[in-house]
């Protein structure tokens, strides 16, 4: 557990992640008012009726900052409802899929990255599972947004080539209740963030997301503008990861007038070109 004396007066779990009160980004807060007032950026006051941005409760309690929750050994709820009290999603319209027979050492980076073997559509959420309980392979459940990219990935993963991982072919098929279509077609699991060369490094931004959210990266790109920069952040999922990080990046009172984060499509789609 961290020492939360050393955080003092830094408020834990604050909405201002990013500010001179926090020792972990108390010189970077600084660089930006410097930022903001050369720009001539006000300070804007959040109406009272627009909530905050907190950090999940994943990434506090990882940090010492929460107290785990005790799980009844009998329940298997793991914040869904459990899978015999879902209805059935019939397959013509199951986005979600269930990729077995995975290389033991598969990563998210070889499912969901640029040269990754999903290139059939956008992806809502990939949850990695890695050998365990005398399995020697991974599987992993996968979701669309639509339903077209499952269905895609199914014909590929049943053709006479197959899909192959890391030098094995992959195993599909439809989850046996799965999800139909993502509700949120404007969200994407990709984030694109812009800001001046000199704050725009993949280090910062990572610990900066370890501050919001538990998170899992597929792949990282950035090219120059100018004096600024464009980095492109593929997450593990939309909900939970790349929402939260893009509600966390605008709610940062010295991220204003200097970045801007907005959704970026999916590489996963092969209609996508890459940045």
């Amino acid at each position: 557990m961290e020492d939360t004396q050393a955080l003092a007066p830094y408020e834990l779990g604050s909405s201002e992640i990013v500010s001179e009160n926090n020792p972990r980004f108390r010189d970077v807060a600084r660089r930006l008012s410097e930022l903001q007032k050369s720009a001539g950026v006000a300070p804007i006051p959040i109406s009272q009726s627009i909530k905050p941005f907190s950090p999940s409760y994943m990434a506090l309690e990882k940090k010492g900052l929460a107290e785990q929750a005790p799980r009844n050994p009998n329940s298997n709820y793991l914040g869904h409802r459990a899978k015999q009290e879902r209805p059935k999603v019939p397959d013509a319209l199951n986005c979600g899929l269930w990729l077995y027979g995975l290389h033991p050492e598969t990563t998210v980076e070889d499912l969901l990255g640029k040269n990754g073997a999903i290139q059939t559509g956008a992806v809502y959420a990939l949850n990695l599972v890695l050998p365990q309980n005398g399995y020697p392979t991974a599987a992993a459940s996968l979701y669309f947004m639509r339903h077209s990219g499952a269905e895609l990935l199914m014909s590929q993963a049943n053709s006479p080539s197959g899909i192959l991982i890391r030098g094995e072919r992959i195993k599909v098929r439809y989850n046996q209740h799965g999800q139909e279509q993502y509700p949120y077609l404007d969200r994407s699991r990709v984030l694109l963030v812009r800001g001046p060369a000199q704050e725009m490094t993949r280090e910062f931004w990572e610990a900066f997301f370890r501050e919001c959210v538990e998170y899992q990266l597929s792949h990282v790109r950035q090219r120059r503008e100018g004096g600024h920069i464009l980095m492109e952040f593929g997450f593990a999922r939309v909900d939970g990861q790349a929402y939260s990080l893009k509600i966390a990046i605008e709610k940062q009172e010295k991220f204003r007038g200097i970045f801007k984060v907005e959704f970026a499509p999916d590489p996963c789609d092969p209609d996508v070109p890459g940045l």
